[in-house]
């Protein structure tokens, strides 16, 4: 097994739709060779999802972190801004106990909403949230996977 080191290094040079693409590639084989069929329920494929905060901390370490203010409410000073980061994901039940990774979704504040927002006060101010991330990821799914749709209940979107 490779040290921890070397794996972060090798992952730090892959781009993001390369890691993509393997997870697609690899789940994509492992659902046509119809070896994980048993696991189905009533003929249809369970796709959990799930959101994770992968960071959180009182440091922004980029623009697309979400916040959480505290101590706002008195308008004091002492207001404690919780900036995290949180991932929307899909995974594939294939029976006793295990899932496969479908796909992710980032929830994250986007150059775009930052654009849309910059003339807001603060209480206007919507960030993205795992609704917004759901479907963002539910019609990735139906992109990515087009011939499995009739065996999924129906997804948002």
């Amino acid at each position: 097994m490779p040290h921890h080191v070397t794996e972060n290094e090798f992952l730090e040079r892959l781009k993001p739709d390369e890691v993509k693409n393997i997870l697609h590639s690899i789940a994509y084989k492992l659902i046509r060779r119809n070896t994980f069929d048993d696991a189905k329920v009533f003929k249809k494929w369970l796709v959990l999802v799930d959101a994770t905060q992968t960071y959180s901390s009182g440091r922004q370490i980029n623009e697309n972190c979400l916040e959480r203010h505290y101590g706002k409410d008195n308008d004091s000073e002492d207001e404690i801004v919780n900036y995290h980061l949180d991932v929307l994901e899909a995974k594939l039940y294939i029976g006793n106990n295990r899932v496969i990774s479908l796909a992710s979704e980032f929830i994250e504040n986007s150059e775009q909403n930052r654009k849309k927002y910059k003339n807001m006060s603060a209480d206007r101010i919507k960030q993205d949230c795992e609704t917004k991330a759901f479907k963002r990821l539910a019609d990735n799914l139906k992109k990515m996977y087009p011939k499995m749709q009739k065996s999924w209940p129906k997804l948002g979107g």
